[in-house]
């Protein structure tokens, strides 16, 4: 509920408060995926309070929140700016087409499985346009009558089961630059509520009334900076969020101090602080350390190779398999041997593969096992004082 409302509030406030690093505006604006173990995570279930108060708050923001992601130029086409063109006959200047004024747009995708998979087709402009709605809001792709949309403040909240996301992740470039620029939650359900309480009356009205503060005070608030308590904090934190980390999880986790500096910019406007101090910045390392969290438990020590990872699910099941086994029965022949052996070699470097060369009656044997069965099998060979050849 926390990231639902996280989300869909820094939505509601609108593209106009920002923080600079740098020569790059970074506004107050999220997307995120909750990821469930099963369809009764209660993902879905998560967004609608948050999204009752706001609309609450502020009616107009109801209309801007769709469903259907599908293509890049439907995206485009929400958030699209005013057209006009030369009347041929007059030489006058005509509006072919009003546009959308309002530029905020929340894209709720329940089935986040099925946008992956749409993803997927050759052509698809949607992982593309996403990217570039995330960074700077000025959309448009390279087709004949391209639409264009520039100052669009675009979100997208997504539910996924993390089997589904598991499979379509692997055949789509989300496990690039897409997938950094969300924040990932693990989900679950933590107790029953056979009947619970209807979420209505004078709790709703109370909260909307806080939020319709927040946003008519974000409507005045341009540059934001830190004071600077929060700014040696920062420096503090900093060397940590921007660390590399190794495999899948390490690229979803690309934008970690980008992410930090938006969550800390939507604590501070929610506290209607026209600055972001300490508290708001720790509150948002917070978030981050729960998703980070998150994403260990959802990718694992996948690399994000599918090469790789293949080898490596095939080594955890069967324990060890020499080169040969690996191009010929694992693959079929149908990789390269080179591919094969920068699968072997990223594999090696992260510590999830372990090789081994084998004396035989013949040319030595090599043979690869998994990083957690090498180990294990050196450690033997260390207490029985011998080697492994």
């Amino acid at each position: 509920m926390l990231i639902s409302f996280l989300v869909e509030a820094a939505n509601a406030v609108g593209g106009g408060p920002h923080m600079m690093v740098g020569a790059t505006r970074h506004p107050a604006r999220l997307s995120a995926v909750i990821v469930g173990q099963t369809g009764k995570a209660r993902k879905g279930d998560s967004e609608k309070p948050s999204s009752t108060i706001i609309r609450a708050a502020d009616p107009s923001w109801g209309s801007r929140v769709q469903q259907g992601l599908s293509s890049g130029e439907g995206v485009i086409a929400a958030v699209r700016d005013r057209v006009i063109r030369l009347d041929p006959k007059t030489g006058e200047p005509v509006v072919v087409d009003e546009g959308v004024g309002d530029k905020r747009l929340l894209a709720l995708a329940p089935e986040l499985g099925r946008v992956l998979r749409v993803m997927a087709r050759d052509g698809n402009t949607l992982s593309a346009v996403i990217r570039e709605a995330w960074d700077d809001g000025d959309l448009r792709v390279m087709t004949k009558a391209a639409t264009v949309a520039t100052k669009a403040h675009v979100s997208v909240l997504g539910h996924v089961t993390l089997e589904e996301l598991r499979r379509e992740l692997q055949d789509t470039d989300a496990a690039s630059g897409f997938a950094n620029r969300f924040l990932w939650v693990a989900a679950r359900r933590a107790k029953l509520l056979p009947d619970p309480a209807p979420f209505e009356g004078d709790v709703v009205a109370r909260l909307a009334a806080k939020v319709a503060r927040v946003i008519a005070f974000a409507k005045s608030v341009g540059a934001v900076k830190r004071d600077a308590a929060a700014s040696s904090l920062w420096a503090e934190l900093y060397g940590d969020l921007s660390r590399d980390r190794p495999g899948l999880a390490g690229a979803v986790l690309g934008r970690h101090e980008a992410q930090a500096v938006r969550l800390s910019l939507v604590y501070a406007l929610l506290d209607l602080s026209p600055v972001v101090r300490s508290e708001h910045l720790e509150a948002a390392v917070a978030v981050l350390d729960y998703v980070a969290a998150s994403v260990v438990h959802i990718f694992g020590d996948a690399v994000g190779d599918p090469v790789a990872d293949r080898i490596l699910e095939a080594l955890r099941e069967g324990e060890e398999l020499t080169r040969t086994q690996i191009f010929s029965d694992l693959f079929g022949r149908h990789q390269p041997q080179a591919r094969i052996e920068s699968a072997l070699r990223l594999l090696a470097s992260l510590g999830l593969a372990h090789r081994e060369v084998r004396a035989t009656a013949g040319r030595p044997s090599e043979v690869w096992l998994s990083g957690s069965a090498g180990a294990q099998k050196a450690q033997e060979a260390q207490k029985g004082g011998g080697s492994d050849g």
